[in-house]
């Protein structure tokens, strides 16, 4: 029981409320750091990938073909210029990049408003009180 009791009071290895937040605030911006690197790796990893896609030459022709009397119709593909589908491609990316950022800067203008709104409610002028005193009563002298 003097263990347990010994334990209890010994303070070497306390952790102090402010060593929490320390490491707690340490460990958020690490992990936004982290996640926003991992997003934009994976966004080019995704643009890399569409454009392997691309490369791919998909271009195809079937001749006319007939079994027993039926028969197909003749069909074929050409791929459009390799250069011109990624010009494309890559202008489309841009593009929804822009409108991604463009959406964000929205997203933190209307934050900042809206902050700004509540800020300005917070310091709103009051109408200070006054108290009326009342008016001394002289008191008259007893002769």
């Amino acid at each position: 029981m003097r263990i347990f009791s010994r334990l209890l009071q010994d303070e070497f290895g306390s952790i102090l409320s402010a060593e929490v937040v320390v490491v707690g605030t340490i460990a958020v911006i690490g992990a936004t750091a982290g996640l926003s690197a991992a997003s934009k790796s994976i966004d080019s990893e995704l643009y890399e990938f569409a454009s392997a896609i691309r490369h791919l030459d998909q271009s195809y022709s079937a001749s006319r073909i007939e079994i027993d009397g039926d028969w197909s119709a003749e069909s074929s593909y050409t791929q459009p210029d390799l250069k011109k589908s990624l010009k494309e491609l890559e202008k489309s990316y841009l593009k929804d990049k822009k409108a991604d950022a463009k959406r964000a800067e929205e997203l933190r203008r209307a934050a900042i408003a809206e902050q700004e709104k509540v800020d300005a409610a917070n310091k709103a002028p009051t109408k200070k009180r006054t108290k009326k005193r009342p008016k001394k009563v002289q008191k008259k002298k007893k002769n």
